[in-house]
């Protein structure tokens, strides 16, 4: 039998959106997953207060699989109650909570800590109700964030908080995705040169060298950001480059580590700057984290270096403003990286497009998002998506629907959707698919939703192809070149 990995999940501040993307991600990522064959089983742990997520799970639309994964006794995705004895409103900060939430961290970090958990990611949550509540202070560390406190409770001084995510382009390949780790995290702006000192960088330098290096099977190339415009111009800018930087820079190779710098960090983040670079070390939370949030466009990941435990987080905050409306984005990568393969110089697909069948496979998870949230799945749809390729779409619709069709002819492809649950997939040419087959299935006959990313030479001819069966199709959502809509 496969090993059975088990990660727990803190579902952050009741009023955020950590509830719901918690549930959301959950679902998507087994979904995700049964199409894939991984050297590993997955349970999915989720810790919170059960009305809060009972309610999360009314907004996303996921009460039947949330009130399975509370009662059932074996299933991959369970919940853990945790109660949290003040009012909690969608939007509405109580510094009451502030103790609930650091009790949901607690406990996940001391079953990892006794090995009864492999990995936790956790949910965003509000620094400040936690600070307001004078609470998460250990060790005489002020609360600041997850990395800190989970390194306080941990006694572990050195760990270093990076982000990764896939760019515009490397979509597929971890071992791609830009990286960009911190020096120093939250500290005020004008604290930061104060907070550097060469023990430090060469520190932060050898935590991620040892950790990325399992991932990549090879020493890392370290890039390190200067701190100051132009990376000091030399000293005229700025001194710490030349006192600070540069000398930890040289320890760092002289004790046998692939490390270069100090780069000017305006210049550095320019793509064809970044080939052969493996992580950008920054030396401040902005300087680091803005171009990788831009780059990624929302899609990265925060991973703790450095610690006794395995912990992921996605790169967004409590987003207050949309909580309890089910418009958040569940997509996010909260747990690729702890679900990845172990090898990630494989692309996560295994399948490379068919030009010849003009295949063009959707990978921007935010734009899949949007997608999602125009076509509005309900659960009784009866849908049908055409070329559902490698299942992108497919993933986020299934989680709202009952059931979807789809119709895809690559062969190989077909083969791999049908390990999805809820699914029925037709393999074949759409241009000749009789749409009475899925029609037929239902009593009384709804009208049918289509979807589908189409590929170019097909466009126009299946919208004329479905004016056929115009009295019985509800809607269409399609995606199509520019140069089809234009034309």
């Amino acid at each position: 039998m496969k090993p059975l990995i088990s990660l727990g999940i803190t579902s952050g501040e009741p009023s955020g959106i950590g509830p719901e993307v918690s549930l959301q991600a959950a679902s998507l990522v087994m979904t995700s997953l049964s199409t894939l064959d991984l050297p590993f089983r997955l349970a999915l742990h989720i810790y919170g207060d059960e009305a809060v997520l009972a309610q999360a799970a009314k907004v996303v639309q996921l009460v039947p699989q949330f009130t399975h994964w509370l009662r059932a006794s074996e299933t991959p995705i369970k919940i853990v109650p945790i109660a949290c004895q003040h009012v909690v409103q969608a939007g509405q900060l109580n510094v009451q909570n502030s103790a609930y939430v650091l009790r949901l961290l607690d406990e996940v970090l001391t079953l990892n800590l006794k090995k009864q958990l492999d990995g936790m990611v956790t949910a965003p949550i509000q620094k400040s109700v936690i600070l307001e509540a004078g609470l998460g202070t250990i060790n005489g560390v002020k609360f600041s964030g997850h990395t800190e406190y989970l390194a306080a409770h941990c006694n572990h001084s050195d760990v270093v908080m990076m982000l990764m995510g896939p760019t515009l382009l490397t979509q597929t390949e971890v071992s791609e995705w830009l990286k960009v780790a911190l020096v120093t995290t939250h500290i005020p702006l004008h604290q930061v040169s104060s907070g550097l000192n060469q023990a430090t960088i060469v520190n932060k330098i050898k935590l991620i060298h040892d950790d990325v290096k399992k991932w990549l099977g090879r020493p890392p190339h370290i890039a390190v950001c200067g701190l100051n415009p132009h990376a000091g111009e030399n000293g005229h800018l700025g001194l710490e480059e030349k006192t600070i930087i540069e000398p930890a820079i040289t320890q760092a190779v002289s004790e046998g580590f692939h490390v270069s710098g100090a780069y000017a960090a305006d210049t550095l983040f320019i793509p064809r700057n970044l080939k052969g670079i493996d992580v950008v070390l920054a030396m401040y939370h902005d300087q680091g984290l803005a171009p990788l949030k831009l780059a990624t466009q929302g899609n990265g990941v925060n991973i703790s270096l450095g610690l006794p435990v395995t912990r992921t987080s996605p790169d967004h905050g409590t987003a207050l403003g949309i909580a309890g409306k089910g418009l958040a984005d569940p997509t996010r990568g909260v747990m690729r990286h702890q679900t990845s393969p172990k090898k990630p110089k494989r692309t996560l697909s295994g399948h490379a497009p068919n030009k010849q069948l003009g295949q063009n496979f959707l990978v921007d998870q935010s734009i899949l998002h949007e997608i999602v949230a125009c076509i509005s799945p309900q659960p009784d749809d009866l849908m049908l998506e055409i070329g559902p390729g490698l299942g992108a779409l497919t993933e986020c619709l299934l989680p709202k629907l009952n059931h979807l069709w789809v119709v895809e002819l690559d062969v190989g492809l077909a083969k791999r959707l049908e390990r999805h649950e809820n699914l029925t997939v037709f393999q074949g040419d759409i241009l000749q698919f009789d749409f009475a087959k899925v029609l037929r299935q239902e009593q009384p006959e709804p009208l049918l939703r289509v979807v589908g990313n189409l590929p170019y030479q097909i466009s126009s001819p299946l919208l004329f192809y479905l004016m056929n069966w115009a009295d019985r199709i509800k809607d269409q959502h399609f995606l199509l070149q520019k140069e089809v809509v234009d034309r």
